[in-house]
């Protein structure tokens, strides 16, 4: 990404104005990308220091907001409701949960404790919201399956093997398992995720500065036609 936004500064700074003076001496009449791309160009040329203070205030208000608990709060919600991005989410959350329930059960704290603990590490206040209720019935003797099958974010299986858990004695090995599972499972789409995104930004480098180098010939072949 900063080597296209490098190729972009340098072809809309340096080389399209070079261009633009160019076509304009020979007086004819330039393509619609050529326009497009020129018109571009001359707004990146005088307004350019600003365009960058505007991006780089945008990113500075997003580091500044980024530990405020309400922007914290909107953004948690947002995050579970935006398609495909929600499920790498939940997954990060499920795989952070059932790894905190592990290693403090398996360290022998007791349950309530290790629920306090877990909603503290899952990394979403609306998750964190759930998960401190659950701890609140299961202090006053709910159980701990039941109480995670009501939440609607948490996946069947948990509910499930945490069950399996409590009939046998086993709920830290049970934890060990699923939290084993949702991490291969995470290490996997992040490698597929990974795998997609360098191809697709080369492709849209590539578009890019090869959209914008067509745009310059096309003038040229105009030219040409008009010599011959």
């Amino acid at each position: 990404m900063l080597v296209c936004a490098g190729a972009m500064f340098i072809f809309f700074k340096f080389i399209l104005p070079k261009f633009t003076t160019l076509f304009t001496q020979f007086n004819i009449e330039l393509p619609l990308p050529t326009k497009i791309v020129f018109g571009i160009s001359t707004i990146f040329s005088k307004y350019w220091l600003l365009i960058l203070l505007f991006f780089g205030g945008i990113w500075g208000a997003i580091m500044f907001f980024k530990d405020d608990p309400l922007f914290k709060k909107r953004w948690d919600e947002l995050s579970l409701k935006i398609p495909l991005y929600n499920n790498f989410v939940r997954l990060l959350c499920m795989e952070r949960f059932t790894s905190t329930m592990y290693i403090l059960l398996d360290s022998g704290l007791p349950l309530v404790f290790t629920l306090e603990a877990a909603s503290k590490s899952i990394g979403n206040y609306i998750l964190q919201k759930d998960l401190t209720i659950v701890k609140d019935h299961v202090r006053e003797g709910a159980t701990l399956s039941a109480e995670l099958l009501k939440l609607q974010a948490f996946p069947p299986l948990i509910s499930e093997m945490t069950k399996v858990g409590e009939e046998t004695g086993t709920l830290p090995a049970i934890f060990h398992k699923v939290s084993t599972y949702y991490q291969k499972d995470l290490v996997t789409k992040v490698e597929r995720i990974i795998l997609i995104f360098e191809p697709a930004m080369i492709v849209v480098m590539g578009g890019l500065i090869g959209g914008i180098v067509v745009s310059l010939f096309m003038p040229i072949f105009k030219l040409s036609t008009l010599g011959n």
